[in-house]
């Protein structure tokens, strides 16, 4: 005892033996009892009364563990002393509330006690002022935890007093268990200072603003000021909490930013600042504020090659494929993502544009990590049908594999996305890409379409540019497989298909051309023409055409229009071929007047006889051949108004609005779709997929005039080389003829190669039967006699 006296240490062993005593603890026991107060503090601070409780009745300290029940409400469920308590009645909390609130009050303002103590006295009492100055984190959970105590503490407080109805702010029935009305508690030391009843006028966003007015900075602002990237935005400094203090109290207090090379934003000051924001708004159910500073800031979990693409858009994005993703940045974006989705779910109002841009960010990470099943979902999710078409089609615009095109068009149709619309989409993404590739790659002085010069033969026949197909063609021609998918854009598959046809034959690339009908499905113009036919045998023609869509009829007869010219082609390449390669060859002669034997006069005998079989044969072939191809050409020179390559008129309006009988007509030929309400053909091209009308129109004119220009002399060669120069000098009715226009296809230079043709003929006729046109005196044509 002596010794402990000698050192200054208390010689008790109670709980207060320090305070009211002589001397102090040891050092250790100092060292313990701030690690017990600590952790009771954190107890407190978490709401676990229980186990700080338990842990004082632990130690032996009951003292502790009753003060931490006195700041529970009086509750009896009988007050009267006339008769005896009923059975079962209960009493509840601290008929001495009041008095316990003040003795906590002031001990949060003494000095002499511990800071943990301090704090835990005041966070019973909601002693504000004392609860800030003991705590030693400034976190802003703490800090907001703190001022939110201390409404709460003063508004029940107040409630209780007001109710009680025993003067203001005195409840002596917290004290004596019943009101004495003419005892004031201000007599008795119970007065507290008017800052307690402060915080209870307070709303909940005011306790919010108090918290960041303490906390130095507020998380909103923040985010802001990273996402705007200001020279001027000081990075404020992170706190831990009181739980992390406790944890790693042997760590420094600061916890200084690491710095982002990326932004020079520390990664872990722009996810506290998110989790506050988030917390806010939830607590206030505010969230326009917190939705415009989250996707303001999402972009910086991103890497730089993705945030290039949503800034630059979309539609013509070249997704990257070895790109490596931070699994937190991640897993951020997915519960930003999941945030907005749940909060969908339960508010309304919520700004769309906020929202799309968070779950574009989230988007754009699974579409370069290729997670296929997931992206129709999460694009399902989008506000409007335009943004969801305009995503999944930029996505599928860079899929390679035909099995995965297909898988992800299942995917889409599952989400609930229309599917037709973004076939659609990436038809013009394609098609624009390609556009743009070949004008990268056209010099200057190259050109698209074929030259107005004077055609020869020779350019005529095998005039294929380039004789195989490039990458880029059978890209081209693979866009095909997009619409081919749904049955119902049979139509639109025409639509494009006549696009790379006029492009093919353009330049003079028959081979693609022929590639892109091998692509189509079997047997598609004659169903779509079957369908036609059947809904106006039905529905009557004028209904019929009144629902079904103008360019579909236009299509449908621009595509024959463009198989008869490359079957035309086809045949007379065959033609050319065989009358110059395939024409037997005569045996040899003796003309060195050398004598042979019997046996080779009559081995040369029979092969004249045989050269002779197999000449008239090759004749007759080619008489056949002869007859099928001027048949073939002059079907294309005639062809039915108003012409080869030109659309015919339309004279019905389509309905805009469509009866219930109509839209059956429409239903009937289920090979063609309607253009959905959000799309405009006049913007997004003939059916949607990006042809423009007037381009389509141009390219029609001139490929009518180069195709139907080839297809004369073709057809004067092929009269010159049989020998009916009476049916070429005749051709010059038909180019002439006003019904077809032929002539208006001709340039000057060109009419007079064609003339120079004619009249060739014309001096044969005149040299072999005295008349230019071919007829003899007594008015019959030789014709026959020419052959």
């Amino acid at each position: 005892m002596q010794d402990l006296k000698s050192k200054h240490l208390v010689t008790h062993l109670f709980p207060d033996a320090a305070l009211i005593g002589e001397g102090g603890l040891a050092q250790k026991d100092v060292s313990d009892e701030n690690l017990y107060l600590h952790y009771l503090f954190l107890c407190v601070r978490g709401g676990d009364l229980q186990r700080a409780q338990r842990l004082c009745l632990q130690r032996g300290d009951v003292t502790r563990a009753v003060a931490m029940e006195g700041w529970r409400p009086f509750h009896s469920s009988y007050l009267s002393d006339e008769t005896a308590p009923p059975e079962g009645h209960s009493v509840e909390g601290n008929a001495t509330r009041v008095l316990s609130k003040c003795v906590a009050w002031w001990n949060a303002e003494n000095p002499s006690l511990n800071p943990y103590e301090r704090a835990i006295f005041a966070a019973q009492s909601g002693n504000l002022s004392a609860l800030l100055q003991n705590m030693t984190s400034g976190n802003w959970e703490d800090l907001l935890w703190a001022h939110c105590r201390a409404l709460v503490e003063s508004r029940v407080d107040a409630t209780l007093r007001t109710n009680l109805d025993c003067g203001p702010r005195a409840n002596t029935l917290s004290v004596f268990g019943r009101p004495q009305k003419d005892l004031d508690l201000e007599d008795l030391g119970l007065q507290l200072p008017d800052s307690a009843w402060l915080p209870g006028s307070w709303t909940l966003s005011e306790a919010f603003a108090k918290a960041e007015t303490a906390l130095g900075w507020s998380p909103i602002t923040c985010l802001s000021c990273v996402a705007e990237g200001g020279s001027s935005f000081v990075t404020p400094t992170l706190r831990p909490s009181e739980m992390s203090a406790f944890l790693n109290h042997h760590i420094a207090d600061v916890l200084q930013p690491s710095g982002d090379s990326r932004s020079q934003v520390d990664r872990q000051l722009l996810l506290q600042a998110m989790f506050y924001t988030i917390f806010r708004a939830i607590a206030l159910r505010e969230y326009s504020d917190m939705l415009a500073a989250l996707a303001s800031s999402v972009t910086f979990f991103l890497p730089t090659t993705i945030r290039e693409i949503l800034t630059a858009g979309v539609t013509n994005a070249d997704w990257p494929e070895l790109v490596t993703l931070d699994p937190l940045n991640c897993q951020v974006l997915r519960f930003l993502v999941h945030l907005v989705l749940c909060l969908q779910r339960l508010e309304t109002e919520l700004p769309d544009e906020h929202c799309n841009s968070i779950l574009e960010a989230y988007i754009s990470t699974l579409i370069v990590e290729r997670r296929y099943p997931l992206i129709a979902a999460y694009i399902a999710q989008l506000s409007s049908p335009s943004r969801q078409t305009r995503w999944y089609a930029s996505f599928l615009s860079g899929l390679r594999k035909a099995e995965d095109r297909q898988q992800c068009l299942e995917y889409a149709a599952a989400a609930g996305l229309n599917v037709q619309s973004v076939t659609r989409a990436v038809i013009r993404i394609v098609r624009r890409r390609f556009d743009e590739m070949d004008r990268a790659e056209t010099s200057p002085k190259g050109t698209v379409v074929p030259s107005a010069s004077v055609e020869t033969i020779a350019d005529i026949v095998g005039g294929d540019v380039v004789g195989y197909l490039t990458q880029v063609d059978k890209n081209r021609i693979a866009a095909i497989d997009w619409l081919v998918h749904d049955r119902a854009q049979r139509g639109e598959v025409l639509v494009l298909a006549n696009s790379l046809l006029r492009l093919f034959i353009a330049m003079r690339k028959l081979q693609a051309a022929r590639a892109v009908l091998d692509r189509l499905p079997l047997a598609i113009l004659d169903q779509l023409k079957l369908k036609i036919i059947q809904a106006e045998e039905d529905y009557g023609v004028d209904t019929a055409r009144a629902v079904i869509p103008p360019w579909l009829a236009n299509t449908v007869r621009e595509h024959e229009c463009l198989i008869l010219y490359l079957q035309v082609r086809e045949s007379f390449d065959q033609w050319y071929f065989q009358i110059k390669s395939t024409k037997p060859t005569p045996p040899a002669t003796n003309n060195d007047g050398t004598t042979f034997s019997l046996a080779d006069r009559v081995a040369a005998e029979e092969a004249e006889k045989n050269f002779r079989a197999r000449l008239e044969c090759w004749n007759h072939e080619i008489e056949l051949r002869s007859l099928s191809l001027v048949k073939q050409l002059e079907s294309l020179l005639t062809y039915e108004s108003p012409g080869w390559l030109v659309d015919a008129a339309i004279t019905q309006p389509r309905l805009t609005t469509c009866p219930e009988e109509y839209e059956a007509a429409l239903d009937v030929t289920g090979m063609f779709a309607s253009t959905p309400a959000d799309e405009d053909e006049g913007d997004l091209g003939i059916a949607g997929l990006g042809d423009s009308p007037h381009a389509r129109k141009l390219q029609m004119n001139v490929l009518r005039e180069v195709c139907l220009r080839e297809v004369v002399f073709m057809l004067i060669e092929v009269y010159r080389t049989t020998g009916r120069h009476v049916s070429c000098v005749r051709l010059a009715d038909l180019v002439a003829d006003k019904n077809f226009g032929i002539f208006k296809l001709f340039n000057e230079c060109q009419m007079q190669s064609l003339l120079q043709h004619i009249q060739e003929s014309m001096l044969h006729l005149q040299a072999v039967c005295g008349d230019a046109l071919g007829y003899r005196v007594g008015g019959e044509t030789t014709a026959d006699a020419l052959l």
